[in-house]
């Protein structure tokens, strides 16, 4: 996988924080410090649970053998999908949560990443560089949860991240079919 193609797939996958991010003021203006904590919490979760599937990834990848390709196209399938539909349901009053009480943040921050830790699992089939894939999402999920909480404090666009999401989605599916397309003619 190239790198243009793996920048475009951790750009989709931070789309979700991103939206996220932009709920995180409906009910309860945060303190810089807030912000600070929600953004490295969502980004800690994020590029750990990528680095997990990385190595889940591989680890079935070793037993799946020729097979790892599908899987690689099917967890990017399943996660743009996932994206895709997830975008079209639900306001931002029901993705509000307490930012009082950490236990909820971390709670939140694992929902997030949950649509990373899928395609990560395979991602390895593509022979990627894990720790730095893993290293590029943890910043990318940092700065774009930060920039959906401030996107929402200022804005309060709460379909901005709707959008993203599907946008982030079929971005994630263009890669997965292209990737068909060229792997058929090679």
């Amino acid at each position: 996988m190239t790198l243009a193609e793996q920048i475009v797939i951790i750009i989709a996958l931070c789309t979700v924080p991103f939206s996220y991010g932009q709920t995180s003021n409906i009910f309860y203006c945060t303190s810089n410090a807030e912000d600070l904590k929600i953004s490295g919490t969502v980004a800690l979760f994020q590029g750990v649970l990528v680095l997990l599937g990385l190595v889940l990834g591989r680890w079935i990848i070793g037993f799946a053998g020729s097979m790892g390709f599908a899987l690689g196209i099917g967890t990017l399938a399943i996660a743009g999908i996932r994206m895709i539909m997830d975008a079209r349901k639900g306001e931002p009053d029901d993705r509000a949560f307490k930012l009082n009480d950490t236990v909820m943040i971390m709670a939140m921050a694992l929902a997030v990443s949950i649509n990373a830790f899928i395609p990560a699992i395979g991602l390895p089939a593509f022979n990627i560089h894990m720790p730095l894939f893993s290293g590029l999402i943890l910043v990318c999920t940092f700065c774009a949860t930060f920039a959906g909480i401030k996107t929402g404090k200022k804005y309060a666009n709460f379909k901005l991240g709707k959008v993203l999401r599907i946008m982030g989605g079929t971005a994630i599916l263009v890669v997965t079919g292209l990737r068909i397309y060229f792997s058929y003619f090679d």
